[in-house]
């Protein structure tokens, strides 16, 4: 079935994959609105190895029907600190690993999908942004296995040009 919800992530569902989790509360800051909370994603240029990953594992419900993939739509917003940033782009990308036994890291995971997001032009407003993940990148994965999805900014792409944080206050999984 298209469009069935997955699941619903919210900045405390995500843990950063350089922590264990003890330092949540320096990874969420308030919008510029001061009316909710966001996961942090500075603008960090060491090439496409950004540490600034956030992983969130999870159980794709048994009896959906995967006809092409999983999409991630990611909500994201300006931290308020460089006006120069309203309307500028920044790049996501959304990586998917199947959790195993076995094989529980994200060395062999599917292909990162990448997206350029264009902010809003007022600071403080949210841009949703749908990330399609196709069956292919899922690393084997379907209905009834248990996913760890990894949504990281790359700060080093050419085309991500906003310098302040990029807060991502939600996300949500569908199929597609």
């Amino acid at each position: 079935m298209a469009n069935a919800l997955v699941t619903q992530l919210d900045a405390g569902s995500l843990i950063r994959e350089s922590e264990m989790g003890e330092y949540i509360p320096l990874n969420l800051v308030l919008l510029p609105n001061g009316t909710a909370r966001g996961i942090a994603f500075p603008k960090v240029t060491t090439g496409n190895n950004t540490p600034y990953g956030y992983l969130a594992t999870f159980v794709i419900p048994p009896g959906l029907t995967l006809t092409t993939g999983l999409e991630v739509y990611l909500n994201t917003t300006d931290d308020g600190a460089f006006a120069g940033d309203l309307g500028s782009t920044t790049v996501f990308g959304v990586t998917v690993k199947k959790v195993t036994a076995a094989n529980t890291n994200m060395g062999s995971a599917g292909t990162e999908v990448t997206a350029t997001i264009t902010m809003a032009a007022a600071s403080g407003q949210l841009v949703q942004t749908i990330v399609a993940v196709p069956n292919a990148d899922l690393n084997g994965a379907a209905a009834g296995d248990t996913i760890c999805v990894r949504i990281r900014r790359i700060g080093g792409n050419a085309s991500d040009l906003v310098n302040g944080r990029v807060l991502m206050p939600a996300a949500h999984v569908t199929t597609y």
